[in-house]
């Protein structure tokens, strides 16, 4: 029967096709794993070299030449460090509004 032999073509093709398949996403595994461990490496250098005051944000951005999302990488903002600790960043924008209300 000849619809057998094309019915098993496709079926290896498709079992071919998806051996490349799951190559590919393994190797995309492998890299983003790669990028992720070096930006963890990045960011505790970068928060080293911060606390022991040999340069200052803006330095190591303009050293570097750091784009907008490497520098919210490296250097998370007071918001995003003051909800790592539990504190509430809300509470802030309720005195911010409040203090509005009075100088009206």
């Amino acid at each position: 029967m000849a619809t057998d032999v094309d019915i098993d073509e496709l079926l290896k093709q498709d079992e071919a096709a998806l051996r490349e398949k799951k190559k590919r996403l393994k190797a995309f595994s492998a890299a983003l794993d790669e990028a992720r461990a070096a930006s963890v490496k990045a960011a505790q250098a970068a928060t080293t070299a911060l606390n022991s005051g040999d340069l200052t944000r803006g330095d190591l951005a303009r050293v570097f030449g750091l784009s907008k999302g490497e520098r919210a990488l490296l250097f998370p903002s007071s918001t995003r460090a003051s909800a790592k600790t539990g504190d509430d960043a809300a509470g802030g924008v309720e005195q911010s509004d409040s203090a509005d209300h009075e100088n009206a």
